[in-house]
């Protein structure tokens, strides 16, 4: 893997050469939100885990018997 260095000082970190969008949908609850309708911002950071989550148990766990299938 390409590694790059990180302006001023001195450590080298792995160059990131494609990312990857991933799209989860999360279903929002009235409970999220304000008087306004607004989503609270605190609320987002459960979004990310929700989506964190799926990412590592749905798709790595699908990626990982793809790979099984296949050998």
């Amino acid at each position: 893997m390409p590694r790059g260095r990180l302006e001023g000082c001195g450590l080298t970190a792995p160059r990131i050469e494609r990312m990857t969008r991933l799209e989860i949908p999360v279903q929002l609850r009235w409970s999220d939100m304000d008087a306004f309708g607004h989503v609270n911002n605190t609320t987002f950071f459960a979004y990310l885990e929700e989506a964190r989550v799926d990412l590592l148990f749905v798709h790595a766990g699908e990626a990982i018997a793809r790979e099984r299938l296949s050998s």
